[in-house]
């Protein structure tokens, strides 16, 4: 991972931090930066265990949860695998992404949330027909590749057996009704 750049000097985009009432993150959630390469980032709060590559969304308060088949707001992609709930990381919201987590059917186009499976939470291609929660500005660059494995050795047998490479411009979901 590259080094974040600000007015400070940052961790790496992989590190997660204890964050709980007796042992606070060392940024302010809600935090942003920049990498070298100029891919965004954001200091969220994490609710549970959550891997690299997996999407997710939050709240006022900077707390990141997974998104589901009706998720509405903001999202990122994680970067780094979180063991627990009371730990706080980063969450890429702008520029490239080489290790988004998919199903083995994800094409590159167009993306919509789906229903968590296996308590990961992956996007899908968007449909042609009736309702569906598009997600805006971001959408796989790339298919699926089941031979690049997820990062976290955790997620085998699960239904995200491959990555993506995503282009992310500070993705949001709202509720579409898809063109035919």
């Amino acid at each position: 991972m590259a080094h974040l750049t600000g007015a400070i000097g940052y961790d790496q985009t992989s590190v997660v931090h204890v964050n709980s009432t007796t042992a606070p993150a060392p940024f302010a959630l809600g935090t942003r930066a920049r990498d070298t390469a100029g891919n965004e980032y954001i200091y969220l709060d994490f609710d549970a265990i959550k891997y690299a590559g997996e999407l997710v969304t939050w709240d006022a308060a900077y707390l990141a949860t997974d998104c589901g088949a009706t998720t509405v707001g903001f999202i990122g992609v994680v970067v780094g695998d979180v063991s627990t709930s009371d730990k706080a990381g980063w969450v890429q919201i702008y520029g490239i992404n080489t290790f988004v987590l998919a199903g083995s059917a994800l094409t590159s186009g167009f993306l919509m949330v789906g229903a968590t499976t296996d308590g990961l939470s992956v996007p899908v291609n968007q449909g042609t027909s009736g309702l569906g929660y598009a997600i805006h500005n971001m959408n796989a660059v790339t298919s699926a590749s089941t031979a690049t494995t997820p990062h976290s050795s955790d997620l085998e047998g699960t239904s995200a057996i491959g990555v993506f490479t995503a282009r992310l411009n500070y993705p949001y979901v709202e509720q579409d009704i898809a063109t035919s």
